[in-house]
């Protein structure tokens, strides 16, 4: 009965590992840089954040490291205050 009782608990673990795993290869890819756009007509950037930031909106979009410092300085985007994309980046430095 315990030989049985293991091989079953196997199977499950086994099940869930697969699950596991093709979870991990339908994952989107890792984003360096996001873009968070306003929600007037011109859809302006706002806000800059690192890729891993939480406090994006579903009005951001993926960038660019080249993208990512070229908004933050010739627009009136700001780094998000939490994540600081611009130290980041290295702005703070220059």
């Amino acid at each position: 009965m315990l030989l049985t009782q293991t091989r079953e608990r196997i199977a499950v673990l086994e099940q869930a590992e697969r699950v596991h795993v093709d979870a991990a290869l339908h994952r989107p890819p890792v984003v360096e840089w996001v873009i968070e756009y306003g929600i007037s007509a011109q859809r302006r950037p706002e806000v800059v954040h690192t890729g891993d930031c939480r406090m994006t909106s579903g009005r951001s979009r993926p960038a660019t490291r080249q993208q990512a410092v070229e908004t933050l300085h010739n627009s009136t985007a700001r780094a998000c205050e939490i994540c600081r994309a611009d130290s980041a980046l290295g702005l703070l430095d220059l």
